[in-house]
């Protein structure tokens, strides 16, 4: 998927999100917080030096990883400042099969879609 079709997926889901949790004025600032952070950052470019494939994958999963920690930090705040009716929202929104899940393929197989 092109970055640009992949950031309006994003934006698309994460307005949906934003109108299902019915978030407070409170609440916005750490909303601001938690879609900064779940945006795509670009990769870091490769170092100057004869790293190997294999230290050239290291060095790419350990800056995944950081920026998944990031996130799960921002998501761990945003969750934080919910309400319990909002954070089950959440957690729906988030579980295998969830809402959030690519609903088209989900409902092309369905047979009450048919």
């Amino acid at each position: 998927m092109d970055p640009a079709m992949h950031q309006k997926m994003m934006a698309r889901h994460m307005q949906m999100l934003h109108d299902k949790l019915k978030l407070q004025p409170q609440q916005e600032s750490a909303w601001h917080d938690f879609v900064e952070a779940m945006k795509p950052r670009k990769p870091m470019p490769p170092k100057e030096g004869q790293d190997s494939a294999p230290e050239r994958m290291e060095q790419m999963m350990q800056q995944q990883q950081a920026e998944m920690q990031q996130r799960l930090d921002a998501l761990k705040i945003f969750y934080g400042q919910l309400t319990p009716e909002q954070r089950k929202v959440m957690d729906n929104l988030h579980r295998p099969g969830g809402e959030w899940q690519h609903r088209g393929k989900r409902e092309a197989s369905s047979p009450h879609h048919g």
